[in-house]
């Protein structure tokens, strides 16, 4: 969520942003790691389903993780760090975070800083709350679960993308993403049966517990081919209906104008 607000400054470096990353994904992850376990709970507790439950500890674990990816990216690079490489790609694609090139860079940080954070999060939750620890899966058929990830997530990027630009505010660059991610999370699981998981950084650091079972084709499809081909079609799709937008006169002298008073 953090990274829509990062977009709109340059980062020190490449190899700075990609640290503030590493260090971000992999204390999402940990953070993330027993948010399985709180919604088991809160379900009998609250009288609730166990996946509404599990909305709401997905709500309030993003709410609370984003002043951390702040702070973190921040004493990395100078900017909000991010920890999906989904969001990176179709910022970069879109032209509001730096190249397609830093994003690889960016997502192979992501990526190592989540296995990071998962290998330290199973050894902190030993045997006791290993059962609770998060395993990617294809609940539905395979056709089903791909064109769920693109879609939603071609949605959500979509809403990212939106939230970075230059005039929006702090509480719209978070608020928006937050609840396109709880509201396609819930499509998801109604319409296909499958919540997607929009972040191939962190469904990749807990692919050793199930790969075995689901087979390295199926998990990339699903987890990394799929979220990463929404990122590129919804970063299509902003350059097609923003293009326009762009060279309507006086278009140019009003984003400047909003973004000067918002500034000030």
């Amino acid at each position: 969520m953090a990274v829509t607000r990062g977009a709109r400054r340059a980062a020190a470096s490449p190899l700075a942003a990609a640290a503030g990353d590493a260090a971000a994904t992999a204390l999402f992850v940990l953070f993330s790691s027993l948010w399985g376990e709180a919604a088991s709970r809160l379900a009998p507790a609250a009288g609730v389903t166990a996946f509404v439950a599990g909305l709401a500890v997905l709500g309030v674990g993003l709410a609370a993780f984003d002043p951390v990816a702040r702070l973190v990216g921040r004493a990395a690079a100078g900017a909000p760090a991010c920890f999906n490489p989904a969001h990176a790609l179709a910022l970069a694609l879109a032209g509001r975070g730096g190249t397609v090139r830093n994003a690889g860079v960016r997502s192979a940080a992501q990526v190592a800083g989540a296995v990071a954070g998962a290998v330290a999060a199973a050894r902190a939750a030993g045997s006791r709350f290993a059962h609770a620890l998060p395993v990617p899966v294809v609940a539905a058929p395979l056709k089903t679960a791909i064109i769920a990830e693109v879609v939603l997530g071609a949605t959500l990027s979509l809403v990212v993308i939106w939230a970075s630009g230059p005039a929006r505010t702090r509480f719209t660059s978070v608020a928006a993403p937050l609840a396109a991610t709880l509201l396609l999370t819930a499509a998801g699981g109604e319409l296909a049966a499958h919540a997607p998981a929009f972040n191939p950084a962190v469904a990749a650091a807990w692919a050793w517990r199930p790969l075995a079972a689901a087979g390295l084709a199926r998990h990339a499809a699903t987890f990394w081919a799929a979220p990463l081909a929404g990122a590129a079609l919804a970063a299509l799709i902003w350059r097609a209906l923003d293009e326009p937008v762009k060279k309507r006169p006086g278009a140019g002298a009003a984003r400047a104008a909003r973004a000067a008073k918002k500034r000030a």
